[in-house]
């Protein structure tokens, strides 16, 4: 595969993964509003899968650190 093909997979890829995850994070608190009726439970549900989103920065900046300065050995 030659270098633009390749951005164009990457592209698309990470796009679908977006549009995905957000169509979970609309869907999931309406299946818990629609399975129990409860806007507690309701907004359990919408505050546990906007929590990886609040805590990404925390977790992933060793991650983003070590990617970024590889040794080379």
């Amino acid at each position: 595969m030659n270098a633009r093909r390749d951005i164009a997979s990457m592209l698309t890829t990470t796009f679908v993964t977006w549009m995905g995850q957000r169509m979970t994070a609309v869907a999931l608190p309406l299946v818990a509003l629609a399975g129990t009726g409860s806007a507690w439970s309701t907004g359990l549900v919408g505050g546990a899968v906007g929590l990886p989103t609040l805590l990404s920065p925390w977790w992933a900046k060793g991650l983003r650190q070590r990617l970024t300065t590889a040794r080379c050995t």
